[in-house]
């Protein structure tokens, strides 16, 4: 018999912990765009939280924005949940959506058009992500 073990991941909350715009003149921009995670997983509860910064410079340096968010997420049943894919790989993709939107708000509540980041595949960051993951029990 084939025993299949299920694992729960649940997306609980998103903030944005830091946000920086910085225009030196309404333009069109051509952004160079960074994203760094890292991660802590708690043990004992069941929760990681993942932490995403992201950068987005203008080739022409003028204009620079940086905003650093923290999602937290549950999970139960995930052996070696520092190299999940839940994890590495799901959860940045779940969470890049909120801050495009979040980028695109704040650059038009600031008078210019909307800077709409691209959608991504993050699954090539789950190497990176990994590496920046810290357990605590």
């Amino acid at each position: 018999m084939n025993t299949t073990v299920r694992s729960t991941f649940q997306f609980i909350d998103f903030l944005v912990v830091e946000s920086h715009l910085s225009l030196r003149r309404a333009d069109e921009y051509d952004f160079q765009l960074s994203i760094i995670p890292s991660g802590e997983i708690h043990s004992s509860t069941g929760q990681f939280e993942l932490r995403l910064q992201v950068e987005a410079t203008d080739a022409n340096q003028q204009a620079e924005i940086k905003v650093v968010t923290l999602a937290t997420f549950t999970y139960a049943n995930i052996p070696e949940p520092q190299s999940s894919k839940f994890l590495t790989e799901n959860a940045p993709a779940i969470v890049f959506p909120y801050i495009r939107a979040y980028i695109s708000t704040l650059t038009t509540q600031a008078g210019i058009d909307p800077i709409v980041l691209p959608t991504m595949n993050l699954s090539g960051m789950a190497d990176l992500l990994q590496q920046h993951i810290v357990v605590n029990s």
